[in-house]
């Protein structure tokens, strides 16, 4: 598993709950599928299964890093 933490402020470290539920929301539009944990709600939890392929880390890296640009 692999977690990210979005915040709002790099310095205060200000948990931004509503963009994580966005991006959430976003990604699984497009298939993938990635949880929220944490206190806050904050953390998107990534936990690819043991048999993913390199396409599939691809779409997901790439969905990712789509979706967050456009926040």
């Amino acid at each position: 598993m692999i977690g990210i933490e979005l915040v709002k402020d790099r310095e205060k470290k200000t948990p931004a709950q509503e963009e994580a539920t966005k991006v959430r929301a976003k990604m699984l539009e497009k298939g993938v599928i990635i949880g929220l944990g944490g206190v806050t709600k904050s953390t998107m939890r990534m936990q690819p299964c043991l048999t993913i392929t390199k396409e599939q880390v691809d779409k997901a890296i790439d969905t990712f890093e789509e979706t967050l640009r456009k926040l």
